[in-house]
């Protein structure tokens, strides 16, 4: 029987930084919110989800609001 070795605790400790306060992993442990254009919107609906503590629905309706303001 064959028995995995322990994960060092390194390993572990970098998993939990790449978590969230609220336990979902950050985009940049998942390849995204790098600072290309696309990036730089999913960095901005994260720190609204996040650090405003606003659901995902919410952060996607206040930066369409946000963005179609400027077409006036």
């Amino acid at each position: 029987m064959y028995i995995d070795p322990p994960t060092p605790i390194q390993e572990i400790i970098e998993n939990i930084v790449k978590v969230h306060p609220n336990g979902e992993p950050t985009f940049e442990s998942l390849g995204l919110g790098r600072w290309t254009p696309p990036g730089i919107v999913q960095n901005f609906l994260e720190f609204m989800h996040i650090n405003l503590d606003v659901p995902w629905w919410l952060a996607i309706v206040i930066s369409t609001v946000f963005l179609s303001q400027d077409d006036y």
